[in-house]
């Protein structure tokens, strides 16, 4: 019986996807690419508790000048047809965050011997994103789909760099979990994805100043891009 179920399960998974006559590939292997553009978090009310007031009015100033929470993506994801309509996939890639918010940097996190005041300009967060996502097609034409999708992200940060005083750590942390539901299109073996953030659960980052919360999930703007090419299928 064991025997029969898994060659049941086995034919389900391997049996080719017909519809209107066309054969659809059920597994494939991409490789994408992409950004996101973000609104940055410009929060600073918790600076008073923990610097003087002076700091505060410093990033009040420079408020007009930030404009950066981008990301730029490189990876592979397995994508899998359950059947005409939904389809999942798991992506895992190589992610840098850019930001330019200016706060203080915590400079024992970057073992800076000397105390003062170090500003974070611009910053690069090196990190590890593993995506599941869960697609519905609204329209399948021949080589043309097109649909939903919800993509969940989880970050893994495993190097920091601020460029002031070209401070660098390398220090594994999970960084992130979000939520971007979104439309996709596909032709042939290209596609295209875009989304907008609803879920945001950042863990407490120790490198810049921050609001003491383990998770904060405060939730500014950000949209999601990216082209994938599939490079197997069958």
């Amino acid at each position: 019986m064991k025997f029969l179920i898994l060659f049941l399960l086995g034919s389900l998974m391997t049996h080719p996807i017909y519809l209107h006559g066309q054969n659809i590939k059920r597994s494939s292997i991409n490789f994408y690419t992409g950004f996101a553009l973000g609104t940055p978090d410009k929060r600073y009310d918790f600076l008073y508790g923990q610097y003087p007031r002076n700091i505060a009015q410093t990033v009040i100033n420079k408020l007009g000048e930030n404009s950066l929470d981008n990301e730029y993506n490189i990876g592979l994801a397995y994508r899998y047809r359950i059947n005409q309509r939904i389809g999942i996939a798991a992506q895992v890639g190589y992610t840098l965050l850019v930001q330019d918010f200016i706060l203080p940097v915590h400079h024992r996190f970057f073992r800076f011997d000397k105390y003062i005041i170090l500003w974070r300009d611009v910053s690069e967060y090196h990190m590890l994103q593993v995506s599941p996502q869960v697609d519905f097609s609204l329209l399948n034409a021949g080589q043309f789909c097109g649909g939903i999708n919800l993509l969940s992200v989880a970050s893994i940060s495993f190097k920091k760099h601020i460029h002031n005083r070209n401070l660098t750590r390398n220090h594994l942390e999970y960084f992130a979990t979000e939520l971007y539901p979104g439309l996709f299109v596909s032709f042939g073996r290209v596609r295209l994805d875009a989304g907008a953030r609803v879920l945001h659960l950042k863990q407490k980052d120790e490198a810049i100043a921050n609001n003491g919360l383990n998770t904060d999930s405060y939730n500014p703007f950000k949209a999601r891009f990216a082209i994938s090419y599939s490079i197997w299928q069958r």
